[in-house]
């Protein structure tokens, strides 16, 4: 397939969906101890959906392949998960829009997993019947393995990126499999109270953090997040508890380097602030000041209250995974 700019990657998959690979050439495998049942081959650039069947559910996933792939190139391997109810495909566009031709230069493979009933099992305290067993801690461990194994994907270089319910798996699996991630980016989502009681000696991961002050769902000083149909999704630590968590468990400086993000918007009624911890596993925290439960976009016009258009969010998240 003739690689095409990432706009037109972006139209065409709104107007037909990714292009499905081919199931003799990255379809649907039983993961094993050993490894897979046959050899990954898909390498055109592009972009691309398919299946993985892990403990015997098919569970399904987009791909970007960057232009200037190549086995020798040893790619880095990009993870993006989504909120509750929604999809990998969802936030394809999201991601690209703020990205663009980044994706190609940083030469980074991107992948979009779906969870299971539009939840990843996040452990974060709470329950979701419907997810409760399922084990995504394998099925994003076996994705790392797939890339790895079948694209020459470079093991030093895995990034996570997840968005609120997807912000907390995305902590989950810094917990789970430090060794295996280089850094993360967490989006409008904390730790669970109880995961970094257990956690408080576990390898660092430079994170980087972005949350709003008034977000009705992951409330500012923490504690219990819910729906009015899942009353108890997790309980979680509060803004300052986690930015200290991440801050003493990376080892990073106790005194930040504190950056008014410039307000390009006032209409907005909005301003980002975003604190440095420096260290070799540094942490980020932007607060979005009167931000609610949305990723800041840099744009001249509000959507709604509380959303904040004076940062590029999503770009400045993925530098920073990129230059670990």
């Amino acid at each position: 397939m003739r690689h095409l700019p990432v706009l037109l990657i972006i139209l065409a998959f709104f107007i037909s969906g990714c292009n499905k690979a081919p199931e003799e050439e990255a379809g649907n495998y039983e993961v094993t101890p050993g490894g897979y049942d046959s050899t990954i081959i898909q390498v055109t650039p592009g972009l691309y959906d398919s299946t993985i069947i892990v403990d015997g559910l098919t569970r399904s996933f987009c791909y970007y392949i960057p232009t200037d792939f190549s086995f020798e190139n040893h790619s880095s391997l990009t993870m993006v998960l989504h909120g509750m109810t929604q999809t990998g495909p969802d936030i394809l566009g999201t991601i690209f829009s703020s990205v663009g031709s980044d994706v190609d230069k940083t030469n980074s493979i991107i992948v979009f997993p779906t969870a299971l009933f539009g939840h990843w099992n996040d452990r974060m305290g709470g329950v979701f019947p419907s997810t409760d067993t399922i084990n995504d801690v394998k099925f994003l461990t076996s994705l790392i393995d797939y890339f790895i194994s079948g694209f020459n994907c470079n093991p030093d270089r895995i990034y996570f990126m997840g968005f609120s319910n997807g912000g907390m798996m995305t902590y989950r699996m810094s917990c789970e499999i430090p060794e295996k991630i280089r850094a993360i980016a967490p989006f409008i989502s904390m730790m669970g109270e109880a995961a970094s009681k257990q956690t408080t000696q576990s390898p660092p991961v430079p994170v980087f953090i972005t949350n709003g002050t008034v977000d009705p769902i992951m409330l500012w000083n923490g504690g219990v997040v819910g729906t009015s149909t899942v009353p108890l999704l997790g309980v979680l630590l509060s803004n300052e508890e986690n930015v200290t968590y991440w801050v003493n468990r990376n080892h990073a400086n106790q005194i930040p380097d504190t950056t008014f993000i410039p307000d390009y918007f006032s209409g907005d009624s909005s301003t980002v602030v975003s604190y440095h911890y420096s260290g070799v596993n540094e942490v980020v925290f932007n607060k979005v000041i009167n931000g609610g439960h949305f990723v800041p976009v840099l744009r001249d016009t509000i959507i709604v209250p509380t959303f904040n258009c004076d940062f590029e969010s999503v770009k400045a998240a993925w530098v920073f995974l990129h230059n670990h």
